[in-house]
């Protein structure tokens, strides 16, 4: 993990005492033209768009999200070999939608506990002025 990262659970609920295998130094990414934040390599990107109900009825999908989840992954391509890439969301329907979206593209948006990523996107789904969530 990113010691950016664990930081704050380290110093909030391990006293200080949380160890990374890395160091900062062998996390700075080089060469990705993308706006991290200066102090951790994070990026909020504000997305206004309306989910809707996906086909799987009790969950949601926001096609402008995925659209920019595309555009997002897209720019780290130039950069990165895919396996370092990570989509996440917590949806269902935003899931099967984005690999439909997709395909071959973003193998990754599915469940890989346990396995490392470089990189994760989070797609949040409901990021209207309405319904946040």
């Amino acid at each position: 993990m990113h010691p950016c990262l664990s930081e704050f659970p380290s110093n909030n609920f391990y006293k200080g005492t949380l160890q990374n295998g890395v160091t900062i130094n062998e996390r700075q990414s080089t060469g990705i033209d993308f706006p991290w934040h200066v102090q951790i390599a994070t990026c909020f990107y504000v997305q206004m768009g309306q989910e809707e109900i996906s086909a799987i009825e009790t969950s949601y999908l926001n096609r402008t999200v995925a659209a920019n989840v595309e555009k997002i992954e897209t720019t780290f391509l130039k950069s990165v070999v895919p396996s370092q890439i990570g989509v996440m969301t917590s949806y269902e329907g935003q899931r099967a939608y984005i690999v439909n979206y997709m395909q071959e593209m973003v193998a990754s948006v599915d469940s890989f506990q346990g396995r490392e990523k470089d990189y994760i996107i989070l797609s949040c789904v409901r990021s209207n002025e309405h319904q946040v969530g």
